[in-house]
This record gives structure tokens, sequence and C-alpha cells, in this order.
């Protein structure tokens, strides 16, 4: 299931950043992934009430709903696209354009995470 989450993370951050093909949801919004290494119940805590906090709050200055999300349905479409890529391990095709540079990175990074250690001589 943790592949499954990290597929749907990169669709959604992808989403914000390029938007939609037929545009209609623009793209061109930044959003921050997160890596750690080792996940512990407090750094989990840390991160989501900082986020959680940040979340509520600019919305509360800027008089929006952040709790209203038109980009969740594309997310979704976008996320059953790049777990085909996933699933055919076609995201380092240089030629596959359908996967932001840091997306391709990070399922790169996820790939040599499942290998486990590779020891150098």
């Amino acid at each position: 299931h943790h592949d499954e989450l990290i597929i749907q993370m990169l669709a959604q951050a992808d989403t914000l950043a390029l938007g939609g093909e037929d545009r209609s949801f623009p793209g061109g919004r930044p959003s921050s992934v997160i890596t750690w290494l080792q996940l512990s119940p407090y750094t989990l805590g840390r991160i989501l009430a900082l986020f959680e906090y940040v979340t509520t709050m600019s919305g509360s200055l800027w008089g929006l709903n952040s709790f209203d999300q038109p980009g969740v349905e594309l997310g979704k479409i976008r996320a059953q696209i790049y777990q085909n890529i996933y699933s055919e391990n076609s995201y380092d095709n240089g030629d596959n354009n359908r996967l932001s540079t840091s997306s391709r990175h990070i399922f790169k990074q996820l790939r040599d995470l499942r290998a486990g250690p590779q020891i150098k001589s």
C-alpha cells in the first residue's frame, strides 16, 4: 500500500504543478514534497501538525475554504496513469513525458529503496 500512497502523492504534486492537459485545471501551483529515510510517530506528527496549521491559517488569511479542492478528481485520474507507469517500470524512460522530472526522480528513489542497500566495491 505504501507504493500506492507514493503514487497518489506524486500525482497530486504534478497536478498542482502541471495542471490538466485540457487546461480545465491550470496548474502552476507550488507544492512541497518532503522525504525522509526513517519515520517515527513523533516526526510524522510534527509534519502533519505543521501542514494542517499552514493550510488552515493560509486559507483563513486569504479568505479561502482550505478544504475545497477542485484538483482532487484530476489528481485521481493522474494517479491511475502513474500506477500504470509504476507497474510497467516505464518511469525511467526519458521519452515518458507524462511525468515531471521531480516525480521521475522520486520514482527512481523508491525503486532504489525497494532494492535495498547497494554495496559499492
